[in-house]
């Protein structure tokens, strides 16, 4: 974008062109699907060496995720389970944008209850990978987030028109019209199939056929928007938040092993609420939560050695079906009251924890 109009990045011709004249090998071929909401994120970037800009990019990602799952305030051994966390670890070796697609969910939703404006914002920007916001609208739906609908319709339309204003007006018609070579050169590259946690490439890896894979992707993605919504109906908490940021997994279409660093918020928020609840996990249930947090490590162990195991299929669906029976179990309840964000201030959340007292006194004594 310094040296080049930002529309070449949706021209594979051209980028390529451009990469090669930067000292890309010829043979390779590195596409740039994102849309244009992830200009305003990277381009200040451009500005410094790339060694630089990656321990900046990887260092602010992984802060902001610690701050999305931990919030402002994180005690030591959340931070150390997070660094712990295999797809911490593949995050910052491959300087991917795990932890941002985490944080922008994890935070955004935290925030949309009290701060909708400073949520929304977050949600906006995670238009940057719009898979990971699929069921966003219906967590927001359940939770009677208004304000929230609100704030983040107006926050991406505002995004869209400032891309617009600053790359050009048809940056997002040239990425909509880039988007069928990139699909067409990702379903070539089934080598990558063992690396996508995705119920298409599993299903993919078992050889079922593309129609037929394709039918079971959307009947799993809409249960996992039924689960969200039952989960969200019982109010805006982190243990829903977990379950979203699983069910986001399985409902997307399109993923790979470095975008998995919200399955570890997911295990921390579950397994918390479950202890906070007074009811110990069992040792299949620790069992569970160990192999889903060592999903991404296995995944590339085994891409490794020539395996090419569908292994995320039946540990996702597992774990999902865990987080269903938390749902059922009633281990998910507001942290606040309703609509009220765990990020609230004191007196945000004070003030409506009298309110719901008086209620619930009404409630009693008519």
């Amino acid at each position: 974008m310094l040296v080049q109009p930002a529309d070449v990045l949706y021209h594979i011709e051209r980028l390529h062109d451009f990469q090669v004249g930067l000292g890309m090998d010829p043979s390779r071929f590195a596409p740039f699907p994102y849309p244009p909401t992830f200009l305003l994120l990277v381009w200040p970037l451009g500005l410094l060496p790339l060694n630089q800009a990656f321990y900046i990019w990887t260092a602010l990602t992984f802060a902001a995720f610690i701050w999305a799952v931990a919030g402002p305030r994180p005690k030591a051994l959340v931070v150390l389970a997070i660094l712990a966390a295999p797809a911490s670890t593949m995050s910052v070796i491959t300087g991917q944008s795990g932890f941002l697609s985490g944080a922008l969910l994890i935070g955004g939703l935290r925030l949309i209850g009290t701060r909708p404006w400073l949520g929304g914002l977050l949600l906006g920007l995670l238009t940057y990978k719009p898979q990971f916001g699929l069921l966003v609208p219906v967590a927001l739906l359940a939770a009677d987030a208004w304000r929230g609908i609100g704030a983040t319709a107006c926050v991406t339309l505002l995004l869209v028109s400032l891309t617009m204003a600053m790359f050009g007006g048809s940056i997002w018609l040239d990425w909509f019209a880039s988007l069928s070579g990139y699909s067409a050169w990702f379903a070539a590259k089934t080598e990558l199939l063992p690396l996508k946690p995705t119920i298409l490439a599993n299903l993919a890896l078992l050889g079922v056929p593309g129609a037929v894979a394709e039918t079971l992707q959307l009947l799993v993605g809409g249960a996992m928007a039924a689960l969200v919504w039952f989960a969200f109906r019982r109010g805006m908490s982190s243990p829903a938040i977990g379950v979203l940021a699983a069910a986001t997994v399985l409902a997307n279409p399109h993923a790979f092993w470095y975008d998995l660093p919200p399955l570890t918020a997911a295990v921390l928020f579950l397994g918390t609420a479950r202890l906070r609840a007074g009811q110990p996990l069992r040792w299949w249930e620790t069992l569970l939560m160990a192999l889903t947090l060592c999903l991404p490590a296995a995944m590339v162990w085994t891409d490794l050695l020539g395996a090419g195991l569908p292994m995320s299929l039946p540990i996702l669906l597992a774990f999902a079906a865990w987080a269903a029976w938390q749902v059922r179990l009633g281990v998910i309840k507001p942290e606040q009251p309703r609509n009220l964000s765990p990020y609230a201030s004191p007196f945000e959340a004070g003030a409506a924890r009298e309110a719901g007292k008086a209620m619930d006194r009404a409630r009693i004594y008519t």
